[in-house]
Order: C-alpha cells, then sequence, then structure tokens
C-alpha cells in the first residue's frame, strides 16, 4: 500500500528479518553489551536473560505500558536469579496514564521484592544511563523527601 511506497522512496538498504528474536540477533551482532538498554524485556526466555546478563546489559522495565499494551509481564524473578541489572521507565503518554517512574514502583509493589524494587527505581536508572549511581551513606549529603 501507500505505506511501502513511502517506504521504499527513503530507505536506503533493503531489509530481511532476522529470524530470530531481538536479544538473540543484537547477541549475533556483537552489539549486545554493558553499554546495552533493552526497554520492556518482556517475551525473553530464560537463554535470553542468560545472554543479557552475561552481556551486562540493563533492563529499563514499564510495567504499565506493558499492562496497557497487553504484551505480557517482564519475567523479573529470572532476571533477579540472573542479576540483570533493572531499572524503571513510563514508555510513553501513549501507554501510560502518566510519565512518574514512582507509580510504575507502585503499580509491582505487592509482586516484587522491595529490595530489588528500590534498586531499579534507584540506582539502576542511573546504571541504564550508564551514570555513576550516588550513594547514601554515613558521612555523605544526602538530601531525602518523603510525602505521605
Amino acid at each position: 500500500g501507500p505505506l511501502r511506497e513511502v517506504y521504499g522512496r527513503f530507505a536506503q538498504t533493503p531489509w530481511t528479518p532476522p529470524g530470530t528474536t531481538p536479544v538473540r540477533h543484537l547477541h549475533a551482532l556483537g552489539v549486545l553489551g554493558p553499554k546495552t538498554v533493552l526497554v520492556h524485556g518482556v517475551q525473553v526466555d530464560e537463554e535470553e536473560v542468560r545472554l543479557i546478563a552475561e552481556a551486562g546489559a540493563k533492563v529499563v522495565l514499564c510495567p504499565r505500558s506493558n499492562r496497557n499494551l497487553e504484551i505480557g509481564e517482564a519475567p523479573l524473578a529470572l532476571y533477579a536469579r540472573h542479576g540483570v541489572e533493572l531499572a524503571l521507565g513510563t514508555d510513553s503518554r501513549g501507554s501510560s496514564p502518566d510519565l512518574d517512574v514512582r507509580n510504575e514502583a507502585l503499580f509491582l509493589w505487592e509482586r516484587v521484592d522491595p529490595r530489588l524494587l528500590l534498586r531499579a527505581l534507584t540506582r539502576g536508572g542511573y546504571r541504564a544511563l550508564g551514570l555513576p549511581a550516588p550513594r547514601l551513606a554515613r558521612g555523605t549529603p544526602a538530601s531525602l523527601v518523603h510525602s505521605l
């Protein structure tokens, strides 16, 4: 149809689907590594989670978006068992009611180990962006906000 015609006018090179999953394809290309950030990470099997963990790649979870798009739930227990660094994201207003990452955490609160959730909500985001994560420790400055 018309979209195919537009694609044909602007496409630089023909593309053939790789015939495998995105994680396996990234691994085969040699680009799955510590600077790789995968978003959603829902439809993966244990072998793919192992590849993600071995590569040091990060996964940004968007649980409310996944629910609204009806694409499934991320295998959090598998990610935790393999030591994958997780972060929380919001996706977009097209699939989430707001862009407040704290609401993503509240959505998962009763189903996830609170320690995993706190790491994903704080340190995981920094690490996914390649930034050093600040620490809350004796002798370091801290700004804490608590609201009820």
